[in-house]
């Protein structure tokens, strides 16, 4: 029996604290959701990112929330293959 293909596709995540401050970091795709969990359970004012796409808003005003995603939706990694 022929075992499952393992998604090894890299992506940029971005956390963004209501101060303005960034972290950017690079998951694999399995460590995605438990990226997501443990911010949003210990970081709850910082809005998520993944490849350009706001998964988690945070406290962030929703201005705000707006540019991120126009920016950063313009600086996700390509995906290589």
């Amino acid at each position: 029996m022929k075992r499952p293909a393992i998604d090894r596709r890299i992506h940029r995540c971005v956390m963004v604290y209501p101060s303005g401050e960034r972290e950017v970091m690079h998951r694999h795709t399995h460590q995605l959701n438990i990226w997501i969990q443990a911010n949003k359970t210990f970081h709850r004012a910082a809005a998520l990112f993944v490849d350009g796409k706001c998964r988690y808003p945070g406290h962030l005003p929703g201005a705000t929330l707006e540019d991120l995603k126009r920016e950063l939706s313009h600086t996700h990694l390509k995906d290589p293959s």
